[in-house]
């Protein structure tokens, strides 16, 4: 997917066409750069380079019911992160490459991510525009979104998110976001994977009760496409929320609301013009609970959304997630994550989506110093797709040394 970047510098209009991932994520940066660089006088730079290596073994690497390959890898991740900020202008941007080796070559792949930020402040409102691609494949990139994992199938996902706030007065604050995400994948057909595109719009206004209570309440709309499937969704909704800060160490936030998705889904991909019509109502929420100790902190989380996939369709997700980071002592730090997610197609006509995901990370680091660090991973997986009789289940563990420049 050839990607077109525009910008404009000193009143030029420049556009570059690239192919390579490497110049597009390069070329992306730094357009958003140009964009304010005129408008900087004195900066504060920020340089951040840093370098990750590992070594991982995988028993179900394709997450498959038949687990039949067992793989061990090396990777090399290199890093580097470039920003700076004045009073009124922030830039943050980073590049890094994901360099696999496996001992069986079929697995190879060298992955490209990049992402940029740009934030201009005044004194009541604040603009910024968020960019990020990713070049990688799909045995990481849709492991926890439809599950349909191939040997170095090539993923390629672009996204834009620009986004405005204002300060109406003392107690209320508008936002307004925007989201563009367009996703391709190499011979993804073949493997049950279709390009899309998602575009999201949402407007919200902030009201603060109290010093520690706010609510608020978000209009939204959104719109899913994939050529490819044959299949379009618009979904509409609204949510009322609330976020209270129970002490000074403990936050809840709740939010809830309605939707109402329209939808046309070919019922066959090699026939996307036989299609059938439908709609689908219902709630939507989330909840998080976050508490913090001297050494311990604890986030909770609930979900109930709707979202793009891989698969060609939107889908209901539910989700609950658990993570627990305890220091252990000034060098060592135990990290520990549960997740569950639930996928369920909109109508009875949608098949092969419905499925149940279950993950469980454990990380123990170890702070050499303030540059190094060496860390252990266990990741346990479980996968059950309604259609399939059988459950896959895949185990990992990973030896990791990373080393980041701190001036």
């Amino acid at each position: 997917m050839a990607i077109s970047l525009l910008f404009r510098n000193r009143g030029t209009f420049v556009r570059l066409r690239c192919v390579s991932p490497a110049i597009k994520a390069a070329l992306m940066l730094l357009s958003l750069n140009m964009l304010c660089i005129s408008e900087v006088s004195a900066r504060e730079w920020l340089i951040e380079p840093s370098i990750s290596t590992s070594a991982q073994y995988n028993d179900n690497p394709r997450l498959s019911e038949n687990a039949q390959t067992e793989i061990s890898k090396v990777t090399l991740s290199p890093t580097v992160k470039l920003g700076y900020h004045t009073p009124r202008i922030e830039f943050v941007s980073s590049m890094r490459l994901h360099s696999s080796k496996y001992n069986k070559q079929i697995f190879d792949s060298n992955d490209w991510y990049g992402d940029a930020l740009l934030r201009k402040k005044s004194e009541l409102s604040h603009v910024e525009l968020a960019v990020d691609y990713a070049y990688d494949s799909t045995q990481v990139s849709e492991i926890e979104d439809t599950g349909l994992v191939q040997d170095n199938k090539r993923r390629s996902r672009f996204g834009i998110h620009p986004a405005w706030q204002y300060q109406v007065d003392f107690k209320n604050r508008l936002n307004i976001n925007y989201s563009f995400d367009d996703v391709s994948y190499n011979e993804g057909q073949a493997s049950g994977l279709f390009d899309y595109n998602n575009q999201l719009l949402s407007t919200r206004l902030l009201h603060q009760l109290r010093i520690k209570t706010f609510v608020g309440l978000m209009v939204y709309a959104s719109r899913f496409n994939s050529s490819g499937r044959g299949s379009e969704f618009t979904d509409i909704g609204f949510q009322g929320s609330y976020k209270y800060s129970l002490t000074e160490t403990m936050e809840l936030e709740l939010a809830g609301g309605v939707r109402q998705t329209d939808l046309e889904v070919a019922l066959s991909s090699l026939d996307t013009s036989n299609k059938v019509e439908g709609s689908d109502a219902g709630g939507v929420y989330s909840a998080s609970l976050v508490r913090r100790w001297q050494r311990t902190r604890i986030e909770a989380s609930l979900q109930r959304s709707i979202e793009p996939s891989g698969s060609g369709y939107v889908v209901l997700r539910n989700q609950a997630v658990l993570r627990l980071k305890q220091q252990l002592t000034e060098k060592w730090t135990a990290l520990f994550s549960l997740k569950r997610a639930e996928n369920n197609a909109l109508i009875d006509e949608i098949k092969g989506v419905d499925r149940n995901y279950i993950s469980f990370d454990s990380r123990l680091s170890w702070r050499w110093d303030r540059n190094i660090t060496l860390s252990g991973l266990y990741r346990y997986q479980q996968q059950k797709y309604d259609t399939r009789a059988n459950t896959a289940q895949g185990n990992s563990i990973e030896a990791r040394l990373n080393y980041r420049w701190v001036r």
